[in-house]
């Protein structure tokens, strides 16, 4: 295990660009959990997610802060990557509001996590890589990763339906790009 953190590890391989992209990213990936975790919660049935089972949903949108807090990264950080997501049409935000998904914004965040979760997928099972070790890596590669590439491994591993960490791998059209034979 590398005594360096995850943080500056990304910095060093991505760049400042990607490193943007994979905020956007992840920010999107952790809104929609909290979405989905607010519709379970208004139907009863919350079980909570990796990483958050002990807080309880009160409302679809987080604030900059939670992000912030919940992804370890500066809140200025996060304000700007949720001021250019904003700008595409996949959040709402406002200032003193909550940050939310738009149904496209739900729509890429679910592309992006098959992407994750698939690449999981993959280095768990081909080269053996733990969970917590395939969950690390793959947050380096889900932005890399062509459509072409995602297909394939979802070929290759009988479409999976969940990643070695036990979460769902969600169904998505986005990139849905046949691979020629």
């Amino acid at each position: 295990m590398l005594s360096r953190g995850l943080s500056d590890e990304i910095n060093d391989i991505l760049g400042k660009e990607l490193r943007g992209k994979l905020n956007e990213a992840l920010i999107l990936i952790l809104l929609i959990k909290n979405y989905k975790a607010s519709q379970e919660s208004k139907q009863g049935g919350f079980k909570g997610f990796r990483g958050r089972r002990d807080r309880p949903v009160v409302s679809e949108g987080l604030t900059t802060r939670d992000i912030a807090d919940a992804l370890d990264l500066p809140q200025s950080t996060v304000a700007t990557a949720v001021k250019r997501i904003s700008g595409r049409g996949w959040v709402t935000h406002s200032k003193g509001m909550p940050v939310k998904t738009t149904e496209e914004g739900r729509d890429v965040a679910r592309e992006k996590l098959k992407h994750h979760r698939l690449l999981e997928v993959m280095l768990a099972e081909s080269i053996g890589m733990t969970p917590d070790e395939a969950h690390n890596e793959s947050v380096k590669l889900m932005l890399l990763a062509s459509c072409e590439l995602i297909q394939m491994i979802e070929e290759r591993y009988d479409n999976p339906t969940v990643c070695p960490c036990g979460e769902e791998i969600p169904e998505t059209d986005r990139c849905s790009i046949k691979i020629s034979q």
